[in-house]
């Protein structure tokens, strides 16, 4: 009986331990990268540099070697500020003899927004859980990993440059084209560090993948309350998975919410809740089995930039119309206006979360006017317009902004029941501009036209058409 008591009391005391040193090492790692003397590890930057060499060790430590036959690092300069910068990757491989080919990437980003100068000192911002504490989840997942590999290889990668606007995943990306074929799956740890603030852990993106719930099916014995869902309902949530889900590779973001000081200085080591964040890891390493398990299989639902490069949808604009006289500066007074046709969405150029497209459109329109005797009149046209768009991206949501013109082509013209269009201009030039807010396959915003092809077929007409649309778009 002693024995077993024995026992059982070295087996409890063993786990009590072990436990301990992991919350340990969650304060190690936070600590140091979230300490003054990095001034907010804003990439590029001294600091910068001292938290990637720190991750390097880390993994050296546990026994991982790094993706590259050159080392940890994977150098980069960014273009726009001219810094360098280094995002530090490792793998562990997996077990299996066919799936050992697939990779799962684990990626967190290590970068901050740095530190500024105000009267009196310096302000420190020190990013604990943004994104300290999705690094340390990173080093403990790598650790539980490397003990006991998984079927499928395991990249773990930890970015810098997120905050530019993901460049650093970006880079690795667009670089790395070699894995592309063979990386099936990516999760984002970005701010795990929340879980007594924010009350759930949160995983964003399963709907990218065929049968993608069933990877969260798993055991759940700290009962932490969970928040799965298929996209994102967190409108602007860019985080690293971004880069990748553009690339048509499923990315999954993990966080514990936003009740954090995010991007304020009083976001410190101090206020990590690290029991929460052992538990969070405990259970993200479990989905992580579970994905990299042979019985799943990772077979994405979301296309490749290269077939996202064209899109196509539907639109339908109200609002309104009025005449402008140029040389008096005077206005008609508003009337109604409508607008239905089709567009297009081309990419041109795409970089983290921001994405530059050309849109084209076409349809037909018909614009009232009021003159200010208040007699009415409309036209109708077919309406092309052209612009260039630059939207900034998140999971399913952003917000957009476009520039460019249109050019009308006069179909009808009545004022009174009396036909008016022989003394209309048939072919209307003018410029536009606009900005709204997209989610799902929705586009919702305001377009403003301006005339620049006086309305009047009169000799020396300056009178102008200036029209605003609330227009909803649908992808189709």
């Amino acid at each position: 009986m002693r024995q077993l008591l024995l026992i059982l009391f070295v087996a409890a005391f063993a786990v009590t331990a072990k436990a301990q040193t992991v919350r340990e090492n969650f304060e190690r790692d936070i600590y140091f990268l979230a300490a003054d003397s990095l001034y907010g590890r804003i990439a590029g930057t001294e600091g910068s540099r001292k938290a990637s060499q720190y991750i390097a060790d880390r993994f050296a430590e546990l026994g991982i070697k790094p993706l590259y036959e050159s080392g940890y690092f994977q150098n980069f300069t960014y273009s726009r500020r001219l810094l360098k910068a280094r995002n530090v990757v490792a793998v562990v491989e997996g077990t299996d003899p066919q799936l050992r080919d697939e990779y799962i990437v684990v990626g967190a980003h290590y970068d901050h927004i740095g530190a500024i100068s105000r009267e009196g000192g310096i302000i420190v911002y020190n990013g604990a859980d943004d994104n300290a504490s999705g690094v340390a989840a990173m080093l403990e997942t790598a650790r539980l990993v490397k003990a006991n590999p998984l079927a499928r290889s395991v990249i773990f990668a930890a970015y810098d440059a997120e905050e530019e606007g993901l460049v650093g995943s970006e880079y690795m990306v667009r670089a790395d084209t070699i894995f592309h074929p063979k990386v099936k799956l990516m999760f984002s740890l970005d701010m795990v560090g929340g879980l007594k603030y924010g009350g759930k852990l949160e995983y964003y993106g399963y709907g990218q993948i065929e049968d993608g719930k069933a990877i969260f099916e798993v055991e759940n014995p700290d009962n932490l309350p969970l928040k799965i869902i298929p996209g994102s309902t967190k409108i602007f949530s860019g985080t690293d998975s971004q880069s990748y889900t553009n690339k048509g590779i499923p990315g999954v973001y993990v966080n514990t919410g936003l009740k954090t000081p995010y991007h304020k200085p009083e976001d410190v080591a101090e206020i990590i809740d690290y029991d929460g964040i052992v538990l969070v890891t405990n259970h993200f390493y479990r989905v992580l089995q579970k994905a990299a398990s042979p019985a799943q299989k990772l077979v994405a639902r979301i296309d490749s930039d290269r077939s996202d490069k064209v899109t196509f949808g539907v639109t339908l604009g109200v609002g309104s119309n009025r005449l402008y006289i140029k040389d008096g500066g005077l206005t008609g007074k508003n009337a109604f206006a409508v607008n239905v046709g089709f567009f297009s969405r081309i990419s041109i150029y795409q970089r983290g979360i921001s994405l530059l497209s050309l849109k084209p459109e076409i349809g037909v329109e018909r614009r009232y006017a009021r003159t200010a005797s208040s007699s009415t009149l409309y036209s109708d046209a077919i309406s092309i317009p052209l612009n260039i768009e630059y939207k900034i991206t998140g999971y399913g949501y952003g917000l957009t902004l476009q520039a460019g013109g249109y050019y009308n082509y006069l179909l009808g013209a009545k004022q009174e029941q009396r036909n008016i269009i022989d003394q209309l201009k048939r072919n209307e030039l003018g410029l536009s501009w606009g900005l709204g807010i997209y989610f799902g396959k929705f586009d919702v915003g305001c377009v403003w036209r301006y005339g620049l092809t006086p309305f009047f077929d009169a000799n020396n007409s300056k009178v102008f058409n200036h029209t605003a649309l609330l227009k909803i778009g649908y992808r189709l």
